[in-house]
C-alpha cells in the first residue's frame, strides 16, 4: 500500500502541515482524477475562509485529525489532517498554505486516525440508494459484514424564530445535527433501521441466538452502542 507525503510521515508531522511540494502533489492527484472519463470538475476550491453570523459549527468534528482518503479513479492514499464540513459536504485539508477544500464527490471513503486503536471509516453516500433516491454526503460504517449497520449525519439551519411584534423569541439561526442509522443487505441498497422486531427479522435463522446475547449482555434496540453490537455479534457468527 502506497501512502501520499511519504516525507510527512517520517516526521509524524511534526512540522503541522504540508510544505507547498506536498500541496503541489496533492493537487495534481486530485486533477488527475477530476479529469477522468466521469467529467469531474476542479476537485479543489481554493483556500478555505467562513464568514457567518449563524450560531453553531457544520463540522462532524470540529477539530483536524488525521485521516487516510481512498479518491474514486485512484490507485494512491492521502495521508493528512481533516475535518468534514456536513452542512456543506466537504472536506476541509489542513496545509501550510492555508486550508484546501477537496470536493466530496472525488472521495470514495476516508478513514478518521483518532488512535492507533480508534479508527472511524465513512463511505460516499453516492455508492448507495434510498427508496430510489441519492442519498448525499458520507456515511459512517459502523459495521461491516453481512449486514452493514450506517450513520449518517445531516446538518440543517433551523430558523429564528423571534417575533418582532411580540418581541418574543430566537432572533439567531442555528445549525442542527441529526442522525438516522440505516443498514445494508445488498448491492447498496439501504433501508431506514426502525425497530426491535425489523432488526430481528434481519437475522433470519439466527434470530434466537441473537436475543440470547442481547438478554445475556443486557442489550437494548435504542442506543447506538448496543445496536453496533449486535450486528457486530451476527456478522461474526458462522
Amino acid at each position: 500500500m502506497r501512502i501520499v507525503f511519504s516525507c510527512l510521515l517520517v516526521v509524524g508531522f511534526v512540522n503541522s502541515g504540508f510544505s507547498q511540494v506536498e500541496v503541489n502533489r496533492l493537487t495534481n492527484i486530485v486533477q488527475s482524477v477530476s479529469t477522468g472519463s466521469a467529467g469531474y470538475g476542479s476537485g479543489f476550491k481554493g483556500t478555505y475562509s467562513v464568514k457567518s453570523s449563524i450560531k453553531g459549527d457544520p463540522y462532524l468534528d470540529t477539530a483536524f485529525r488525521m485521516s487516510r482518503f481512498r479518491l474514486y479513479k485512484s490507485t494512491e492514499l492521502i495521508e493528512t489532517p481533516s475535518r468534514y464540513d456536513v452542512l456543506n459536504n466537504e472536506l476541509e485539508i489542513r496545509t501550510t498554505g492555508g486550508v484546501m477544500v477537496l470536493a466530496s464527490r472525488l472521495v470514495e471513503k476516508f478513514t478518521l486516525l483518532r488512535s492507533r486503536k480508534d479508527t472511524v471509516v465513512f463511505v460516499n453516500s453516492a455508492d448507495y440508494k434510498y427508496d430510489d433516491t441519492q442519498l448525499i454526503g458520507f456515511l459512517q460504517l459502523l459495521c461491516d459484514g453481512k449486514i452493514q449497520l450506517l450513520k449518517q449525519t445531516r446538518a440543517e439551519i433551523v430558523k429564528p424564530s423571534y417575533n418582532p411584534s411580540l418581541e418574543v423569541g430566537d432572533r439567531d439561526s442555528h445549525i442542527v445535527k441529526k442522525e438516522t442509522l440505516f443498514y445494508s443487505l445488498k448491492g447498496g441498497e439501504i433501508s431506514k433501521l426502525k425497530g426491535k422486531s425489523e432488526i430481528l427479522t434481519l437475522f433470519g435463522d439466527k434470530k434466537d441466538l441473537i436475543k440470547s446475547f442481547v438478554s445475556s449482555n443486557k442489550l437494548g434496540f435504542k442506543s447506538e452502542l448496543d445496536i453496533s453490537k449486535i450486528f457486530t455479534y451476527y456478522n461474526n457468527l458462522q
